[in-house]
């Protein structure tokens, strides 16, 4: 496609699920059969960009960007490239995005993003990148199902604010996620129950504060890997629930006992030193207790983590 467009307004097939909303953006690469169903009329002034320079001055000086797209995407749809442009974006995409071997790379504008997906997505061998390097703060909602079955999901963080909110089952049955939060920021990450259960998560850190939650059963059957910045910032890892079903498949680096927490659902567990760093580990007790099996890589012996009184109760979630 490749055009930019000021106020297009494009309809698309399924408006009773997914809102309308009001972005900045420009398309590289859309696929054919998810083409808007209404086109602006090039002799409309509303919907192709027209008007006179007095009220082109009155947006701008309302929005600094000047560039408004009412834009939608509905379910399956197979995306191929699409870049934001101009200021604050609004984007909301349907259900099962990317799926069955789909593929979707969405970068971020200058401005801020808000981007809301729903379930599904780079399911069954799918594809999904979204590439938020760029300045501004971005927040990110995804529903169940992301990277599950042999799907693959990338997100790479901005400079500010990223606050990231994914729900269960992210990385399920074979699936990959990896959450690059390296840049300097914000970072605020939430994951539902069930993250690579039988599948693989990686999480990369920065050298400002860490803030991320885990849902139950986090790697059973697979393997986390989170790395935090090894800096002195605050650093916060809450387990809601049952962690690895091994001592390896989940592993923390880059603990500082000085300033980091992890956080659980209860303090019935056990510390072991290994050979790079200490094992926490409990079976399940009475009831619904969940039972921990992680490794925090770092030179200190368990002694030292227990004294550090890095670990400490989850009171609520």
């Amino acid at each position: 496609m490749g055009e930019s467009f000021k106020s297009v307004r494009v309809l698309f097939s399924e408006p009773e699920t997914y809102s309308t909303f009001v972005a900045a953006y420009k398309t590289e690469q859309v696929e054919e059969s998810y083409e808007p169903q209404s086109k602006p009329k090039a002799d409309d002034p509303v919907d192709a960009g027209g008007g006179d320079a007095k009220d082109d001055k009155q947006d701008k000086e309302k929005d600094d960007n000047a560039l408004l797209t009412d834009v939608g995407i509905g379910a399956r749809a197979g995306l191929g490239t699409t870049k934001l442009t101009g200021g604050d974006n609004l984007v909301a995409l349907g259900t099962n995005v990317a799926d069955d071997g789909g593929g979707l790379y969405l970068t971020d504008g200058v401005g801020n993003e808000t981007i809301q997906i729903g379930e599904g997505l780079a399911s069954n061998g799918g594809a999904a990148e979204l590439d938020m390097e760029r300045d501004g703060d971005h927040v990110v909602t995804i529903g169940a199902n992301v990277a599950s079955d042999g799907g693959t999901f990338t997100y790479l963080d901005g400079h500010d604010k990223d606050h990231l909110t994914i729900g269960d089952n992210a990385g399920m049955a074979g699936g990959t996620v990896g959450l690059n939060m390296d840049w300097a920021g914000d970072n605020r990450v939430s994951i539902g129950a069930n993250a690579a259960q039988t599948g693989t998560l990686r999480y990369w850190g920065s050298t400002d504060a860490e803030d991320l939650t885990f849902g139950n059963n986090l790697a059973f059957g697979g393997t986390a890997t989170i790395r935090l910045g090894n800096d002195t910032s605050a650093d916060v890892v809450r387990f809601s629930g049952s962690v690895g079903s091994s001592g390896a498949a989940v592993q923390i680096y880059g603990l500082n006992l000085l300033h980091d927490k992890i956080y659980l659902p209860h303090l019935s567990y056990s510390l072991s030193d290994e050979t790079e760093g200490v094992r926490v580990s409990s079976t399940n007790g009475s009831g619904e207790a969940a039972a921990y099996d992680f490794l925090v890589r770092g030179d200190f012996s368990a002694s030292e983590l227990s004294s550090a009184s890095v670990l400490e109760l989850l009171t609520t979630f």
